[in-house]
Order: C-alpha cells, then structure tokens, then sequence
C-alpha cells in the first residue's frame, strides 16, 4: 500500500486512506495496514547566496569571459555586415608591419585551445590553468608583435572585457584561496583501469 498520513500537532497521526487516528511513533495503521510516509530528511547544509560563493562567482567569470570569446569569433560575421568601403578597407589594414602575423588558421587553434582551458579552468584543473596562464601571455606577445591593430568599437570593448576578464581569473586563481580548489584536484589520485 501507499504511504499516507496526515500528522497533528499533538504526536497523532491520521491515515489518509482510512481516517483512523494512530499514534506517531507507528508506521503503519493500525486499522487498514497502510504504511505511513516517513518524513524526508531535512537538509542541514547551508545554501551560500550566490554574491559570496566565491567558486561560484570564478566560474561566473569564466563563462563571461568565454562569451566575450565567442562574440569576438563571430564579429566577422556578425558586425562587420553593412559596413561602408572606407571602414571595411581599414579593418583590412589590420597586422599592417607584423613582426609575427597570426594567420586565421593560429588565432582559430588558438580559440580552440583557450575554450578548452577555460573549460579546464572551470572545473579546476591544474593543468588547464598553466594553458590559460600560457594563452594569456601568447596573446600579450601576438598583440606587442602583431603589426596594427584596428577594430570597431564594439570589438575592443569585447577585447577591454576579455583582457578584465583573464586578469581577474588568473588573479583569482593564483593569488586567493581558489588556488587551494586547483591544489586539490591536483592531489586527487589517478584512477587506473582494471
């Protein structure tokens, strides 16, 4: 039978397919047999507001950042429509007296590597941190060497919020405790297979 009962305050109980009245310590009725719902435990752990889990806010910032990510990707496509010739011609000037030019096919792989380190990052991982580390400083370097830089507006706001964002995360991940979430997992032991 279905766990039924309806408790009163005063440490009786009622069954809610018979109506008799039992007492609270039995667990089924005494009358018609049915099986009284026991209570679900009671989850003691504290829930942390969102504004002071600071894993929750990293992680939030990551995501941020990977958006910011995305909509430089896709800028081509998506902001560079409609544009006069005057504009497209000086977007087209950009890596103009490159030291070292990034083709498509590095800035594509090198997308792909940080979307994978972020995601890395995300969940902790200590080696994903040393490729978002190495990203980061790959990017100063091909910005320092990478001949003129032009973009539109809304690009360098998304490159301004980009470059926010991975100092804070790496800030964040070396100089907080957050460092001690990558340490542990980190420590966790390999699972080998039998």
């Amino acid at each position: 039978m279905g766990a039924h009962s309806l408790t009163s305050p005063h440490g009786l109980k009622t069954c809610t397919y018979c109506g008799l009245t039992n007492k609270d310590d039995v667990t089924v009725c005494a009358q018609c047999g049915t099986e009284f719902a026991k209570a679900a435990p009671v989850d003691k752990t504290p829930t942390v507001p969102f504004y002071r889990d600071p894993i929750a806010r990293f992680r939030m910032l990551v995501v941020l950042s990977a958006i910011c990510w995305v909509l430089l990707l896709i800028g081509p496509w998506v902001f560079w429509r409609d544009l006069s010739d005057e504009t497209y011609d000086g977007l087209s000037w950009r890596g103009f007296d490159a030291v070292l030019p990034t083709t498509p096919t590095v800035y594509y792989i090198t997308a792909a590597l940080w979307f994978m380190a972020a995601v890395g990052v995300y969940f902790f991982v200590p080696a994903a941190l040393w490729l978002y580390s190495a990203l980061v400083v790959f990017g100063m370097a091909t910005t320092l060497l990478g001949g003129m830089q032009t973009a539109l507006a809304v690009e360098s706001f998304l490159f301004y919020l980009l470059n926010l964002g991975d100092g804070a995360i790496l800030a964040l991940a070396y100089w907080t405790p957050l460092r001690d979430e990558f340490a542990k997992r980190g420590e966790e032991p390999v699972r080998e297979e039998e």
